[in-house]
């Protein structure tokens, strides 16, 4: 995700950024985007996908 793209995201509007992550795939900037408090959103046509997404956001909550 382009440094750029993530700076207009949390500079566009006041308060915290909503975001729906369409085709999320495996997470990644999702994870990424709700790290830097964001509320997101995110949807895969595939559940495999989808599954491996929430065993990572798991994985990352335990962290933070």
């Amino acid at each position: 995700m382009c440094i750029s793209v993530v700076n207009l995201i949390f500079n566009f509007k006041n308060g915290t950024p909503k975001i729906i992550d369409a085709g999320c795939g495996f997470g990644t900037e999702s994870i990424i985007l709700a790290y830097l408090g964001a509320e997101v959103i995110g949807f895969d046509l595939r559940t495999q996908r989808i599954e491996f997404a929430k065993r990572r956001v798991k994985f990352y909550e335990s962290k933070l």
